[in-house]
Formats: C-alpha cells, sequence, structure tokens
C-alpha cells in the first residue's frame, strides 16, 4: 500500500479536499479544532461531531 501512494505522489486530492473541509463543512470544523490542538483529536473536536449527530451526554 505503501508503495502506491508513494507512486501516486501521496494521498489523492480528493481525499485532501475532504480532510481539510472543502468540501464538507463538518470536516472544515473539525479540521479547525484539530489543528488548533496539534493535529490531535481533542475535547472540541467530540462536541463538534457528537452535536453534528445530535448525541447528548
Amino acid at each position: 500500500m505503501k508503495q502506491m501512494v508513494q507512486k501516486a505522489g501521496g494521498l489523492p486530492s480528493a481525499g485532501n479536499r475532504l480532510c481539510s473541509g472543502e468540501t464538507d463543512p463538518l470536516f472544515a470544523r473539525l479540521h479547525a479544532s484539530c489543528e488548533a490542538h496539534q493535529r490531535l483529536w481533542n475535547a472540541e473536536a467530540e462536541s463538534i461531531l457528537l452535536t453534528h449527530f445530535g448525541v447528548t451526554a
């Protein structure tokens, strides 16, 4: 798999757009939250995701 990614020059551009939030506002918010926390999943990102899906604690 690693060789396939290297031959392709990295991740496919569609994957990059999805991860950076260019195609979906939810991913944009998650991306911003993780970027603000050294690219790590965090409590804010968790809250964004749970709120999006209507989960209450």
